[in-house]
């Protein structure tokens, strides 16, 4: 929850009276946190994470999950990879996102719509994926920064380029400075 104010100013819209999903892709579980005026009003955990990917990667070019991992990241992947990998995956990532979303909604809580998604976690940087899921979920959606104009941190490039992995760890670092 903390995190979370670092990564509002991500969204070019004021968020009073908005609701606001935050997923955080993580290595075997999703984490689903849907904010409404900056306060968490529902969380869900979902079985499913970048190690599927990780997998898929090392199952399909007979390497070590090191080496797949290290590969999944750096993108120094064969020209078939994105089209026989990366993209089905992150079509997977948008219906776990709308299948969250919908639980959500269904839960009975008063609220009819999510008004924007913020993606974070190792997923949050594969290319393309806040497309995908705006296009699945018809909802506006970002990748979770930090670090963006307008938050109250800042930080260098070689920081900047992992801005969606680090959203748990600047929310744990405020944790105790308030």
């Amino acid at each position: 929850e903390r995190g979370f104010a670092f990564v509002a100013p991500t969204l070019a819209q004021s968020l009073e009276g908005k609701v606001v999903a935050l997923i955080d892709f993580g290595d075997v579980t999703t984490h689903l946190d849907v904010f409404h005026n900056g306060t968490v009003i529902y969380s869900r955990d979902q079985n499913f994470g970048g190690r599927i990917l990780t997998e898929n990667v090392r199952a399909r070019y007979g390497i070590g999950y090191p080496e797949a991992e290290a590969a999944k990241r750096s993108g120094e992947l064969p020209q078939n990879y994105e089209v026989d990998l990366l993209e089905p995956f992150r079509s997977s990532m948008a219906r776990e996102v709308a299948r969250g979303i919908e639980f959500f909604l269904s839960a009975g809580r008063g609220y009819g719509s999510v008004d924007a998604l913020l993606v974070c976690g190792g997923c949050g940087q594969l290319p393309g994926v806040a497309e995908v899921i705006e296009a699945h979920a018809g909802i506006p959606t970002v990748i979770a920064n930090p670090f963006a104009p307008g938050s109250r941190i800042t930080a260098g490039k070689a920081v900047q380029r992992q801005a969606s992995l680090l959203l748990k760890a600047v929310g744990l670092a405020v944790r105790g400075a308030g």
